[in-house]
């Protein structure tokens, strides 16, 4: 007993000193991004949501089609193992508003929160969206530097909210997964994002050329606060989580316990059923009860592919000849019938799948990626269905 009280109280020292630490602290104590590491640094509670809470319906068993399908070649003989050997905490399929298949693995279960990685960015778009509409974003081709005044190269005049959200922002952005100047490792465990984002530096111009980056999303995080004035955390809940009714509570990752800024592209904390509520939003196009809570607009814009965007690339083998795009967060794949589905993808393997046109949703989130592409297993799994 005495030795677990030691274990306890030098875990609640380490979250102390870390989330109230210089960037190099947390690195040498986190080191490498882990689906654990928001227990040790600050973050902001969002309250669960008051209203009643949308249930989707179960019929308790596994249909004895899916089974098949699960159960059979070429896709895979024996789900459990796979899911198992893949750290998988929990999978989950929903067709129809009815739950075909939900499981949770690794000592999780329902009510066990995750930690999304970057399909929180697609929680931010979400946001830009509903503040487009409301006025408070006046266009997408507004320049940051009207929200973000601060940043001292003037080069990125002509950078625009727009191509934030396409990942085509000329911004200069280190390669690299661990070392501590990488940009990716210094915005995840910096203690002041919002400084951060005033040095960033010009790589080439905006609109040209696609590149997966960290900073971006960061820069849409802080363009939503500062267009509407409130935290990500607040105008989350009013405009989302309080809407949808969300069952359970969930947390921001910030990068201090003060002022702290959301870590916009990585640091939503949610159970697995609540962000499938929020995937059903998107399936029904922005409509909760009757009520628009997203533009349908906008999640037509955000979703379908864009054959003349720098984003679209033609035919990749790895998803059966698929066109591949990229639309404002969201990744996209469009067959020969012109059927598409679009995912949220995140760091370990996180993956929220969306097929309008089988009103399919899957959800997968795990303590590792594994050695499955999630996006093909899920496309196979829809193919089906």
């Amino acid at each position: 007993m005495r030795f677990k009280n030691i274990c306890k109280a030098s875990i609640i020292t380490l979250s102390f000193v870390l989330s109230s630490c210089t960037y190099m602290t947390r690195y040498l104590f986190l080191n490498v991004p882990d689906v654990n590491d928001y227990k040790h640094l600050p973050s902001r509670s969002i309250a669960p949501g008051t209203r009643s809470s949308f249930e989707f319906y179960s019929t308790g068993n596994i249909p004895e089609s899916l089974v098949s399908i699960l159960n059979g070649e070429p896709l895979i003989k024996n789900p459990d193992s796979i899911l198992q050997a893949s750290l998988t905490t929990s999978f989950i399929i929903i067709r129809n508003d009815t739950v075909l298949f939900e499981k949770y693995y690794q000592g999780h279960d329902r009510q066990t929160p995750v930690k999304t990685f970057s399909i929180s960015k697609n929680v931010i778009s979400a946001l830009i969206g509903i503040a487009l509409e409301e006025g408070l974003i006046k266009s997408l081709d507004d320049p940051i530097t009207h929200y973000i005044p601060e940043i001292k190269d003037r080069r990125f005049e002509a950078l625009t909210i727009k191509h934030c959200l396409s990942l085509t922002s000329g911004i200069k952005s280190d390669k690299g997964n661990i070392w501590p100047w990488n940009d990716k490792v210094k915005f995840y465990y910096s203690t002041d994002i919002r400084k951060g984002i005033s040095k960033i530096t010009y790589a080439g111009e905006p609109g040209k050329t696609f590149n997966i980056e960290e900073i971006s999303p960061m820069i849409l995080g802080l363009v939503l606060e500062r267009a509407t004035g409130k935290i990500i955390c607040s105008y989350l809940r009013e405009k989302i989580w309080e809407p949808l009714g969300m069952e359970y509570g969930a947390s921001w990752v910030t990068d201090n316990k003060n002022n702290g800024f959301e870590v916009a592209n990585s640091g939503l904390v949610a159970v697995p059923m609540d962000m499938a509520r929020f995937a059903k939003l998107y399936l029904d196009n922005g409509v909760w009860n009757n009520s628009e809570i997203i533009p349908e607009n906008w999640i037509s814009t955000s979703t379908k592919p864009d054959t003349n965007s720098v984003s679209f690339w033609k035919s990749i083998s790895a998803y059966s000849g698929s066109d591949v795009y990229y639309r404002y967060t969201w990744w996209g794949l469009r067959d020969s019938n012109m059927n598409y589905a679009y995912t949220a993808n995140g760091h370990f393997g996180q993956r929220i799948y969306i097929q309008p046109s089988k009103h399919l949703i899957i959800l997968r989130f795990g303590k590792s990626s594994g050695k499955t592409d999630w996006t093909a297993f899920m496309q196979e799994i829809a193919s089906k269905l």
